[in-house]
């Protein structure tokens, strides 16, 4: 019966260490488990805010490209009712007896020289050594050149 005994008490003992074991091996899988756990929240949380950034930067890109469009389009329908100013400038030069100015332009020139008339759009002065291009839309051209930055600043 000793053997017998002996041999239970071995059984009984390893029995106790296998269960040992498993509940150390369970504490450890759960702890394990648990740490993984925490890395993954972390994990997640670092991409949401990571995310969450990069759609900022997007959202932000998005915004400023979307002014400077704006900003382009405001350009050019200020440029554009500049243009139309100075265009209405031109007719109206055109249309009206420029006569007086004409005459006034004319005054101011050498006396050596042929004027070169144009229907309508001034007229050319050209001499040996010099030519003036008094067409009303040079004329128009230059004041544009002239003028532009005062005249945008007070419509705009």
């Amino acid at each position: 019966m000793a053997l017998k005994n002996i041999l239970q008490k071995i059984a009984q003992e390893t029995e106790r260490e296998i269960a040992e074991i498993e509940k150390q091996t369970q504490k450890k899988e759960k702890q394990i488990l648990a740490e993984a756990q925490e890395k993954a929240k972390k994990i997640k949380a670092k991409a949401l805010c990571d995310f969450k950034l990069q759609k900022q930067e997007e959202a932000k890109t998005f915004i400023r490209e979307e002014k400077n469009k704006n900003q382009k389009i405001i350009l050019q329908a200020k440029k554009k009712v500049l243009d139309d100013i100075f265009s209405r400038a031109l007719q109206k030069l055109q249309k009206e007896n420029s006569e007086k100015l004409i005459a006034k332009l004319e005054k101011s020139l050498p006396k050596d020289g042929e004027i070169i008339a144009s229907k309508n759009n001034g007229f050319k002065f050209v001499s040996d050594t010099l030519e003036i291009d008094n067409s009303f839309s040079t004329l128009i051209q230059e004041a544009r050149q002239k003028l532009e930055t005062k005249i945008a600043s007070m419509l705009f």
